[in-house]
């Protein structure tokens, strides 16, 4: 927050706090406005704790709304963001196919790490510091999955598999700038990818505690303390059927985007015999 920089945190009142998520908001809009909120009450509440202040400026009903998005792509945008990707290549065309392949989030891809992937069990291990939910999640690596690891160069003295040219410990960023790439679907953000996983295991009749267990989502009442098992047969299974929905939805669609080239391709040809037939 370079706002608040120079300032003491003792002198940083609501008014402050409010002023800086009304610009966040009308700048980034409700969600990242939300998000600053949290660290900011994470901040306060650190230094409430430690004797630094006195008393916490946050208050209820400061949160902005927020409208869930329910964005997810169709079979002909999946062929479209699958064909980008194959244009732009690594980092970002590998990275963005295994968030549709795996259902992982977007941060979690770019930390994946060599180390963590066991190319024979086909697994790949998640440490618990490195997920949403603080718990170690085993995601099963599909066919698709693991063919595309196989072919992704690997470097002696980098364990990440997308690390930048500058540092071998800190993952590539500037996915806005790639996003821009995808002109040809519209309305979409990374994190759709994840939501049409998610839907599309549901369409497969997987059932919905393990259409959860792959996306790492569990019963923080229950099964934080109760259910340890990994389900990796069950995820492995639901991953493998998406893979093959995915194929078929590849290879179905490829002709049809084909076919709709072709037809616009002879209609200009057409348009421009007629022309020249009436220019003659």
């Amino acid at each position: 927050f370079p706002h608040w920089e120079n300032r003491d945190i003792a002198d940083i009142n609501r008014a402050d706090i409010t002023k800086l998520l009304d610009n966040i908001a009308n700048n980034h809009g409700p969600y990242q406005a939300n998000r600053a909120l949290a660290t900011i009450r994470k901040l306060f509440n650190w230094a409430c704790v430690r004797g630094t202040i006195q008393f916490i400026p946050i208050f209820t009903g400061i949160a902005r709304s927020e409208k869930p998005r329910e964005r997810v792509l169709a079979n002909e945008e999946i062929v479209k963001f699958w064909q980008t990707c194959e244009r732009i290549g690594y980092p970002f065309g590998h990275l963005f196919k295994l968030c549709l392949l795996t259902g992982q989030r977007r941060v979690e891809i770019a930390g994946m790490k060599w180390s963590q992937i066991n190319i024979i069990k086909k697994v790949w291990k998640l440490p618990s510091h490195a997920t949403k939910m603080k718990r170690e999640h085993l995601v099963p690596l599909n066919t698709m999955a693991v063919e595309l690891i196989e072919l992704m160069p690997r470097y002696a003295d980098k364990d990440l598999l997308f690390a930048t040219q500058w540092s071998n410990d800190r993952p590539v960023s500037g996915f806005t700038n790639a996003k821009k790439r995808f002109s040809d679907i519209k309305d979409w953000q990374l994190h759709d990818l994840r939501r049409t996983v998610r839907t599309s295991l549901g369409q497969l009749k997987i059932p919905y505690v393990i259409c959860n267990k792959v996306l790492g989502y569990y019963d923080r009442n229950v099964e934080k303390h109760y259910d340890v098992y990994e389900y990796i047969d069950e995820k492995r299974d639901a991953l493998e059927k998406w893979s093959d929905r995915l194929t078929s939805i590849l290879s179905e669609n490829v002709v049809v985007l084909d076919t709709k080239r072709k037809r616009r391709k002879l209609h200009c040809c057409r348009n421009l015999l007629r022309r020249n037939t009436r220019v003659s």
